[in-house]
């Protein structure tokens, strides 16, 4: 579910949501299996894991959360604030803090291998952008020479004493002119394209 709500881009701020309302079930599943004391807890790096998709700082933050979501638990059931789950055995004990430190492992080592193979995803994302721009500028700029050596010869045979000479070119000469003064500006439009400049669209109506 997380990878199809990341590929339509919901945004951050949902898919955070959607992680925490997870957290906040899962905390409800741990309380009626047992509570503090449940092997449930485990259920808690699912969601970690999801979270390896969206970014580093989810990982950290989903990871935060739910070590502070199991201690106020445990705490609540110290405090008496809820009842412990029936069959459970009451208090803070042992196996609470051997989980909670090979939980925070766990979560130290997906958020390092995540954060590690991120950021050679990023690296080599970066890499592959700029040989595209570049090449991308580089065809543009070439196109853009023979282009113009066709606008100067266009200009030449435009000319009155051209026109006098060859009266049948005439039609054939303001096409190819028309022509290639679009292909010299698609080849513009691109140019700015690839320096990254900022361009808009502008809609008209013509007959099909």
């Amino acid at each position: 579910w997380l990878f199809s709500a990341k590929s339509k881009a919901p945004g951050r701020t949902f898919l955070y949501l959607q992680m925490f309302v997870d957290l906040l079930v899962i905390t409800a599943g741990i309380y009626l299996s047992g509570g503090t004391h449940s092997e449930f807890v485990y259920l808690y790096l699912m969601v970690i894991l999801s979270a390896a998709v969206v970014s580093f700082r989810a990982i950290v933050t989903t990871g935060f959360a739910a070590l502070v979501l199991y201690i106020t638990l445990i705490g609540a059931e110290q405090l008496g604030l809820i009842a412990p789950a029936p069959g459970s055995h009451f208090g803070f004990h042992a196996d609470e803090a051997v989980r909670i430190a090979v939980y925070s492992v766990i979560v130290i080592i997906i958020a390092f291998q995540s954060y590690f193979y991120i950021s050679r995803i990023r690296k080599k994302d970066e890499e592959l952008l700029k040989l595209k721009d570049e090449f991308l500028f580089r065809t543009v700029h070439d196109l853009r020479s023979p282009a113009a050596a066709i606008r100067w010869i266009l200009e030449k045979w435009s000319s009155p004493e051209m026109a006098e000479r060859f009266p049948e070119t005439r039609a054939d000469v303001a096409m190819v002119r028309e022509l290639n003064e679009k292909i010299l500006t698609l080849i513009q439009d691109l140019l700015n394209l690839a320096q990254g400049k900022e361009m808009a669209l502008k809609q008209e109506r013509f007959d099909l």
